[in-house]
């Protein structure tokens, strides 16, 4: 970084508070989109593509202000095109010129060793071409394909901010974890949120059976396991584990620990010739067997209530 007659006594102090208003404003721009596109999920609520178009200009530069606050933070200069030149008073006023997305891209990278997924660049990209036809010219695009790109440029804010600015920023709370429960009832969100996610949850502790894996908040089976508690990866709905078994205990039953594992608690399934069925949400084990499972499947184990296969194998008795 070259010196600068204008160089402040405490330049980290710069840092922090030109990256924490980017930062700010990154999310305002988030939620804005967020506001529009979740009107999508209101009873006999419509949206034209010019209604629309907004929420898409505005989640494209959330995604390019959000990349700005993380390389601020490392230097204050490096977000702007002359960054030698730039004074402090310039740079708190905003009136001097920032650096682009594909350059932001390459700072992070150089800066900080991040090299975002070759799908994020592409979703990021395109979302700041369509800005720009958008902002300066005429874009042809019907409703259905804005909201799959502001669903799209959502998901991915929600990515970065998680990834790289949560914790590096020391946040009290996490300020974009109510995005999934305003977006729960909007399909393109669920549909591209859900799309990633389910890649990922492959690689966490999650129920073992598809019957305790839905969330009752969002309704995706989506649920993942953190010590006694189990978390909807798409709205951040968290719920004890006791309290999943209890709300799927049959005939007014209540749970019981798991003598299998550590946070267990086994849900009242069913009866068979007057004989409790139980299965522990966290590890699956299960003392005698429900009838409403198939097992005619082999060598998975069927549930009548989801129709799919269970993750775990079954038990040989």
């Amino acid at each position: 970084m070259e010196a600068n007659s204008h160089m402040p006594v405490n330049d980290q102090s710069l840092n922090t508070r030109i990256s924490a208003r980017l930062l700010d404003n990154a999310l305002s721009l988030c939620a804005s989109a967020v506001a529009l596109l979740a009107r999508r999920g209101e009873r006999y609520s419509f949206q034209s593509a010019e209604e629309l178009k907004p929420a898409v200009v505005s989640v494209a530069t959330a995604l390019e202000v959000i990349v700005k606050a993380k390389i601020a933070d490392s230097g204050w200069r490096q977000v702007f095109l002359y960054s030698s030149k730039v004074t402090e008073e310039e740079a708190l006023a905003g009136s001097a010129k920032t650096i682009g997305l594909p350059a932001g891209v390459k700072k992070l990278k150089a800066l900080f060793g991040i090299e975002l997924p070759a799908q994020s660049i592409t979703v990021i990209e395109r979302l700041s071409n369509i800005r720009n036809k958008i902002v300066h010219y005429h874009l042809s695009i019907d409703e259905k394909q804005c909201a799959i790109l502001i669903a799209e440029g959502i998901s991915e804010f929600v990515d970065l901010y998680k990834n790289y600015i949560f914790e590096s920023f020391y946040e009290e709370k996490d300020r974009t974890s109510d995005i999934g429960k305003e977006l729960k009832n909007v399909s393109e969100y669920i549909t591209v949120r859900g799309n990633i996610l389910k890649m990922r949850i492959e690689l966490l502790d999650k129920p073992v059976t598809y019957h305790f894996s839905e969330c009752p908040e969002c309704l995706q089976g989506l649920f993942v396991l953190d010590q006694d508690i189990a978390h909807c990866l798409l709205c951040e709905n968290r719920i004890p584990i006791k309290e999943v078994a209890e709300a799927h205990c049959e005939n007014n039953g209540a749970p019981i620990p798991c003598g299998q594992c550590e946070n267990g608690w086994m849900a009242l399934h069913d009866k068979v010739n007057d004989l409790d069925c139980w299965q522990c949400v966290s590890c699956g084990h299960y003392i005698n067997k429900p009838q409403i499972w198939i097992t005619d499947f082999k060598p998975d184990v069927y549930s009548v209530d989801s129709v799919r296969p269970e993750y775990r194998k079954p038990e040989s008795h």
